[in-house]
């Protein structure tokens, strides 16, 4: 969900689009990311004009585009979880030139409200291996991950 700028009113309104798109996803009983992929490509042009609709709702005359796409995304820590960077499915919602700050989640298995308590539950129903779920809730035993050709272009940068 990318905004059309950081200013206030499109950050706000933003959150109103989301809030419209997650509705007219409602819960989903996906068994597979390949099932809500698509599930989520069938529905494109229903979802796009949700976020058009919320948008006129709301008095603002941009358009939203919506998409399907391969896209990277840092490594997100929240309380009790970290999800590594990397390259992730993802439903893009773009508003207006997409010039503002983003939100996101984890649309499949859902984690977009799920409370820390419910993510390993909802990640095993999801196909995730105990070892992967230790990975995502920090339970590592040690283990960190690491990323040898982003530390090295890391390095490079500064």
């Amino acid at each position: 969900m990318i905004a059309a700028s950081d200013s206030e009113a499109d950050q706000s309104i933003k959150l109103v689009v989301r809030d419209a798109v997650l509705a007219a996803i409602g819960e989903q009983n996906w068994t597979s990311r390949d099932e809500a992929a698509a599930w989520l490509t069938d529905r494109l042009p229903v979802l796009e004009e949700t976020a058009k609709q919320t948008l006129r709702a709301s008095g603002s005359a941009q358009t939203a585009a919506v998409t399907l796409s391969r896209e990277h995304y840092p490594t997100r820590n929240y309380p009790g979880f970290s999800l590594p960077a990397g390259e992730y499915l993802s439903l893009r919602v773009v508003i207006g030139e997409g010039e503002g700050k983003n939100w996101w989640c984890v649309v499949y298995p859902s984690l977009c409200s799920a409370a820390q308590s419910e993510l390993p539950a909802k990640a095993a129903s999801a196909g995730f291996s105990e070892r992967e779920i230790r990975l995502i809730t920090a339970d590592t035993d040690g283990i960190k991950l690491k990323f040898k050709l982003l530390e090295w272009l890391s390095g490079k940068k500064s």
